[in-house]
């Protein structure tokens, strides 16, 4: 399904699967496993998967379920808003995981994270600046000849 272009109705058959009370790969895969890809779905096609599922509740049971992967599902849930563009959502998330992380592992990964998302965010800006000022200085002599010329006049 997902080489069919079809991730959101991967990820809610996945989901269903995982719902089931006993379920068993026919490839052997963990319950685990199969989780982390679910995940995956989710953080990569958000908006196939957001419609159809609640993904932000899975994304949280899962820092409740697979304590030994809490930085990377918190970073996970922060680049699921992240690519919905609701960077203040993305930004609220990673505060709480840094509050809420109990080892350095974790920490530093979720700390990582955000740096490097902060860094991506303020370079948008300086670029959005800088093409805005190229914008204005390449209007400023267009208008300064239309002045000359009507002062030639």
């Amino acid at each position: 399904l997902v080489t069919a272009g079809r991730a959101g109705e991967a990820a809610e058959r996945l989901a269903d699967l995982l719902n089931r009370g006993v379920f068993i790969s026919p490839r052997g895969q963990t319950r685990h496993a199969l989780w982390l890809r679910l995940c995956q779905l989710i953080c990569e096609n958000p908006a196939a998967c957001a419609g159809r599922l609640r993904c932000e509740a899975i994304l949280r049971g899962g820092l409740r379920e697979y304590t030994d992967e809490v930085g990377h599902i918190w970073t996970s849930l922060a680049d699921y808003f992240i690519r919905l563009a609701q960077f203040e959502k993305a930004r609220d998330v990673y505060e709480e995981a840094a509050t809420t992380v109990l080892t350095v592992r974790d920490f530093s990964m979720v700390f990582d994270a955000y740096a490097q998302f902060e860094e991506s965010m303020i370079t948008a800006r300086m670029q959005a600046v800088a093409d805005l000022e190229a914008e204005l200085g390449a209007a400023a002599p267009a208008e300064e000849a239309r002045a000359a010329g009507a002062g030639d006049k």
